[in-house]
């Protein structure tokens, strides 16, 4: 394994824990992604993590005016990576999770969760390959909620139903990943 993937699966890790709210390890992670992202400017899945990880810092600031500002600067950076590279699966992955999570009443970012992961699912229709079946179910869920929190209970409905029809026990079975994971 070379020096620039055990860094980056270093930074990945940091990154996942700055998601569940260790601060140590999302100010860890953005040194090394930043670092990362400026000898590799042109590797996505890098970039598209580096804009996820400055959401994390702008989430992290002390006031409000900071934290808009600075999330705003990591989504930029993803939308910019999403735009170069559209039918990256792992970057649309991540695009998806920060817009869908970040917070609505500031950001206005669930039209472009529905986009990421309508997205998804159309390259999935395309080849079964690209992620599995597990993932896949969890891009209805995440779009099923997404349409929810857009007000659009038809197509939230729609999709929900298309979830439990493939999968009866999803919820059951994403509830015990929650407490596993």
């Amino acid at each position: 394994m070379s020096v620039l993937q055990s860094d980056f699966i270093q930074a990945k890790r940091l990154h996942d824990q700055g998601v569940d709210g260790n601060k140590q390890a999302v100010e860890d992670a953005y040194q090394m992604l930043k670092r990362l992202q400026q000898s590799n400017p042109h590797d996505p899945l890098i970039k598209a993590y580096y804009g996820s990880i400055i959401t994390l810092v702008g989430r992290d600031a002390s006031n409000n005016k900071e934290r808009i500002r600075v999330a705003n600067e990591g989504l930029k950076v993803l939308d910019q990576v999403v735009q170069q590279y559209p039918n990256h699966t792992d970057v649309r992955f991540l695009s998806a999770y920060v817009n869908s999570r970040i917070p609505e009443k500031y950001f206005k970012r669930t039209e472009k969760a529905i986009e990421d992961l309508e997205h998804l699912l159309h390259l999935y229709e395309k080849d079964r390959s690209i992620f599995s079946e597990d993932q896949y179910e969890d891009i209805l869920y995440e779009l099923s909620s997404a349409y929810k929190r857009n007000k659009q209970s038809k197509q939230a409905k729609s999709i929900k139903e298309q979830l439990l029809n493939r999968n009866p026990d999803y919820e059951k079975l994403r509830k015990k990943r929650k407490k596993e994971g």
